[in-house]
């Protein structure tokens, strides 16, 4: 937290030969929600605000995984693994097995946004041949 704010602070110094300053600058909230928050130009055509989407889809994958194996283990303590069990936040592990659709989700949003940019300039017209076989 102390980072942030020395970050935040030295943000509007803005001495970019320093160092230091390229250091705090990357803990700066306010360069972080600027970047965050970024829409891009007319030319750029990404769609950034999905990647954040697919960072907490892999940990939400990974973090499934790891703790599924852990599960799979034989129980050494079963008092403490049914109070882990039980606790409110295990619901969240519990679930990650889902968060291998939110993949397929992106997927099938991607294919669409791709497909759309392409046939608008077209009028509708495609090869579904072509675009089968792609």
């Amino acid at each position: 937290m102390s980072l942030c704010l020395i970050g935040s602070i030295t943000y509007f110094y803005q001495n970019e030969n320093s160092k230091v300053y390229k250091i705090l600058k990357a803990f700066s909230i306010v360069e972080n929600t600027r970047k965050l928050f970024h829409i891009g130009n007319s030319e750029e055509k990404q769609l950034r605000s999905l990647n954040g989407f697919r960072v907490l889809s892999m940990f939400m994958v990974m973090m499934g995984h790891s703790y599924s194996t852990s599960i799979a283990a034989p129980i050494q303590n079963m008092t403490t693994f049914t109070k882990i069990l039980n606790a409110p936040l295990f619901s969240i592990i519990g679930t990650a097995t889902f968060a291998v659709d939110t993949f397929f989700f992106l997927s099938g949003f991607l294919t669409f946004y791709l497909l759309t940019s392409k046939i608008y300039p077209l009028h509708g017209k495609i090869n579904v041949l072509g675009l089968y076989l792609h």
